[in-house]
């Protein structure tokens, strides 16, 4: 028998991110008010993915051993012992979708705009299964302009369209009906569900028919040989037949799975790409269930089989060369990677990777300041090693520096601004911008243009814009003192709007944030705009940011792909914690793919201060993931040790913190975390080099997230005094010869 079911989404209100005004009046209330509608609408998009999720597999003829109901929430028990959750409760109030898995088991949409269903397809056209091996569950979420998104992975999601190529909006003023379901209930030892079109799905109860494996929902992870056992409970079984990956044997007693992994890796166990030990089990009444528990082998190679070591010999900030040792191998693959991307597995380096020759590996056309990971396996005919690895980082590329910047960038040579290349055969025609009164307004050539502008002024002369007017980004600008050693001083009056998804890059320029009307010196746009911004780099700039002043804030905005701070120094004054840049409950950090702070001074002259460089309330983003890499390398951090957290956010793919130096001056005595986090997964951590001072109950802790940590969690203090000699009130924190290779380079 066909079943054919429909799902109907009851959709929240529509949310209105609202955009940071320059008053900040009311902004409080504005904040508790989006929190709340956000964490409302994580609550309703996850109780409705999970009915999603239950529907797609009860629709894959899974059957039940037993549900249990507690305030309208089913937490149902399927016959292999996996656990699903239907959801009865309220969502809200709105238009939605109508879902529907057809004969040929497709998913369909209904977007209840009179035009009845059509496939759902990806981004090839396909149509979209929802059974089978290759079936696919739909997750919903709602983007920042309102509209349903739709994902087929739970990470990349792309907006719904209707049969117009329209999207579809996921919020109304109206009100309906807001339960997921007309009717659940079990009887007569069926699980009935009702849904509101009247389609009615039943799925059948068998209370003494179960198989299950316990204790298995990770990855069981087996040595070269390594037998393991697995308790198992059976009821109503009357058969069973037993699958595993080529190489492995399995065997099952009346409560015992026993697995045994290969004694060797050979080209057979490699190229199955299975990683499931399963039981199908069957009843007297003919009703089936599969138990799994997956498997793989950790690679650890006994004596005689193939090896491989791995070292870096010479590291560029384009190339890197590795050398290559190989023992009892009749050759061995290689293959490099970012190390914030995931691992190739054996299967991939037998299949895809380079053959090795001679005793290294020459990788070029690197990205500067990355780290990389080469990976090798070593091979001896049919039997393969443990995979060998070595991690190592670009390091900057040499920046060939011009006393009059203008002029030879009209002569065509390259500025570099945070690693990005300015040319005028790119980036058009220089033009100069001249300070030649007491205060020069730079609001006037900047606001709403674009360029490559060259700042000089005369004596007594510098520039500053007017506190009556924002200056609007809209475009590419880029901001370069025409003389490296007579950098300009800018004072803005009031903040800077970065719109639309250009380029914002300052090179050389001395900040003077003290005379804001506003607290911060830039905030960014919205969707709707043409944001988020593509980036924003300051290089070699000096920021004077008194005792209440910061580069950015953004509650709600859409912030910017690209922040990069390099060879800077940012002075506070404040007597507690200086927010550098602060996002508040900003639900747009999925949009940040990098934060980066290179070679910079951070330092308070009165050694009273905290610091928090990247700071967030740990608001979930929008789409439900944030893959942002963060990079704090070669710093100095001095007098800035009270209890703070450097990076505070939801997520991140990666950190990586090298080379810093963190000074805590006599008298500061709090914790300091460099990275916390709202969300749990895996993070690809380099945590490599560093070095603190301060007195013994000052801690500088890599993480106290939910995340763990392997590389050790403090970072470890210097055996005497670094910066005997520092000299704040001249910008002198050059540390001692034994400690030379630490902090910022200058």
């Amino acid at each position: 028998m066909k079943h054919t079911f429909r799902l109907i989404f009851a959709v929240l209100a529509g949310i209105s991110l609202a955009a940071c005004t320059s008053e900040l009046d009311g902004l409080q209330e504005r904040v508790d008010d989006l929190d709340s509608r956000v964490t409302n609408l994580e609550t309703s998009l996850g109780a409705l993915n999970a009915n999603i999720a239950a529907l797609s597999q009860l629709a894959g003829g899974a059957t039940i051993n037993s549900v249990e109901e507690k305030d309208g929430v089913y937490t149902v028990t399927l016959t292999n012992g996996d656990k699903i959750v239907v959801n009865q409760g309220s969502i809200g109030v709105g238009f939605a979708p109508i879902m529907t898995i057809d004969a040929d088991g497709f998913w369909k949409a209904d977007y209840q705009d009179g035009k009845g269903s059509q496939f759902i397809t990806d981004a090839s056209g396909a149509k979209v299964s929802a059974m089978g091996a290759d079936g696919r569950t739909p997750v919903f979420s709602v983007d920042n302009d309102g509209f349903w998104t739709i994902s087929y992975d739970g990470s990349a999601y792309a907006q719904v369209k209707d049969v117009n190529g329209q999207p579809v909006k996921a919020v109304t003023s109206g009100s309906t009906e807001d339960s997921y379901f007309k009717d659940v209930k079990v009887e007569d030892e069926v699980f009935t569900l009702t849904l509101r079109n009247g389609d009615v799905y039943r799925v059948p109860v068998v209370k003494d028919f179960l198989v299950s494996i316990k204790d298995v929902e990770n990855i069981q992870v087996f040595n070269l040989s390594e037998e393991k056992s697995f308790t198992v409970e059976m009821k109503g079984v009357s058969q069973t037949i037993l699958s595993a990956p080529a190489g492995w044997t399995v065997s099952l007693s009346e409560a015992l799975l026993t697995v045994k992994a290969p004694a060797t890796l050979t080209r057979a166990t490699i190229a199955d790409l299975s990683t499931d030990v399963s039981i199908l089990a069957i009843s007297a009444q003919g009703y089936s269930a599969v138990a799994k528990v997956r498997v793989q082998i950790d690679g650890a190679a006994s004596t005689g089989t193939p090896k491989a070591s791995v070292t870096a010999t010479t590291v560029g900030f384009d190339s890197i060369v590795f050398s290559v040792v190989a023992e009892n191998c009749t050759g061995w693959n290689w293959m490099l990677r970012k190390s914030t991307e995931e691992a190739p597995g054996i299967a991939a380096l037998l299949t895809a990777g380079t053959a090795g020759t001679g005793s290294s590996v020459s990788c070029t056309g690197l990205t500067e300041m990355t780290g990389y990971v080469l990976y090798v396996l070593p091979m001896n005919g049919d039997d393969f090693g443990s995979v060998a690895t070595c991690a190592a980082t670009t390091i900057a590329e040499p920046v060939v520096t011009y006393e009059d910047n203008y002029t030879a960038y009209n002569e065509g040579k390259v500025i570099s601004i945070c690693g990005v290349k300015y040319d005028k055969a790119t980036w058009g025609d220089p033009i100069l911008v001249t300070a030649d009164a007491a205060e020069t307004d730079l609001r006037q050539f900047i606001h709403d243009k674009t360029g490559v502008f060259f700042l000089e002024e005369n004596e007594g002369c510098h520039f500053v814009s007017v506190k009556d007017a924002q200056t609007q980004i809209t475009k590419n600008v880029i901001l370069i003192s025409r003389y490296t050693s007579k950098p300009v001083t800018y004072t803005p009056g009031r903040y800077h709007n970065l719109r639309k998804n250009g380029t914002f890059a300052v090179k050389n320029v001395k900040i003077d944030l003290n005379n804001l009307t506003e607290s911060y010196l830039v905030n960014f746009t919205s969707a709707a705009d043409g944001g988020p911004l593509k980036n924003m780099h300051f290089d070699g700039c000096d920021f004077l940011t008194g005792t209440a002043k910061q580069l950015s804030y953004s509650s709600g905005h859409v912030l910017v792909n690209s922040i990069r701070i390099y060879n800077c120094y940012i002075e506070s004054r404040k007597a507690g914690r200086m927010d550098f840049i602060a996002l508040s409950t900003n639900p747009n950090l999925d949009n940040v793919k990098e934060v980066v702070f290179h070679n910079n001074i951070f330092y308070n002259p009165n050694t009273t201060g905290a610091l928090a460089l990247f700071g967030n309330a740990m608001a979930k983003p929008t789409s439900g993931v944030q893959e942002t890499d963060f990079v704090l390398t070669q710093n100095t951090f001095y007098g800035m040790a009270g209890s703070n957290v450097l990076f505070q956010t939801y997520g991140a793919r990666s950190l990586r913190v090298e080379k810093n130096l963190f000074y805590a001056p006599e008298g500061q005595t709090a914790h300091t975390f460099i990275l916390k986090t709202g969300s749990e997964g895996e993070v690809a951590c380099t945590l490599n080099d560093n070095i603190s001072y301060g007195a013994p109950n000052t801690d500088y802790t890599h993480s106290n997230s939910l995340f763990k940590i392997t590389e050790g969690n403090r970072v470890p203090k210097a055996e005497e005094d670094p910066m005997s000699d520092a000299d704040p009130a001249h910008k002198d924190f050059a540390p001692t010869a034994k400690y030379a290779s630490y902090g910022a380079q200058r």
